[in-house]
């Protein structure tokens, strides 16, 4: 089973990986159902260390120039 992060420690643990964000931003995300996956236990907010390495990934763009 992998490490659940609060709120905080996910924004420390993005801050090391060159994704700052503040806590503050994770929430609103989390209104607007946008952000890094994450768990709901009762009234906590936790994160796991895949869901936010796949959101610092980024995502990828197509565009009209990109190889095929």
């Amino acid at each position: 089973m992998s490490k659940k992060y609060t709120t905080k420690e996910a924004v420390e643990l993005l801050a090391t990986w060159g994704v700052n964000f503040t806590k503050g931003t994770l929430d609103v995300w989390r209104c607007r159902k946008e952000g890094p996956k994450y768990i709901k236990l009762r009234n906590r907010i936790f994160y796991t260390e895949e869901s936010l390495l796949q959101f610092s990934g980024g995502l990828e763009i197509k565009t009209t120039d990109s190889e095929v």
